[in-house]
């Protein structure tokens, strides 16, 4: 069983939200922290998890002081913090 299965088997998932969004270049989308963004996703939620699916195309994902990461079609990026990123 890889890592991801193994850890959605052990997390008690209460609720979610998913949005699409489809871009062209050239695009830019800033993520807020979760605690900014949580009141307004799900007023009720003890903790957000945010996430991003790739699923054609490539981006680059910044968190505030490192380096840009590299995304393609296929990768999943997990903030189980929700720290503001910001994806181009």
């Amino acid at each position: 069983m890889d890592a991801l299965s193994h850890t959605l088997g052990v997390v008690r998932l209460v609720g979610a939200i998913f949005l699409q969004g489809r871009f062209t270049a050239p695009w830019c989308y800033q993520s807020p922290h979760a605690d900014i963004a949580a009141p307004l996703l799900e007023p009720t939620a003890e903790r957000v998890v945010i996430f991003h699916l790739i699923t054609q195309g490539e981006c680059h994902v910044t968190l505030e002081g490192a380096e840009p990461v590299r995304l393609a079609a296929g990768d999943v990026i997990v903030f189980p913090h929700g720290d503001a990123h910001c994806m181009a």
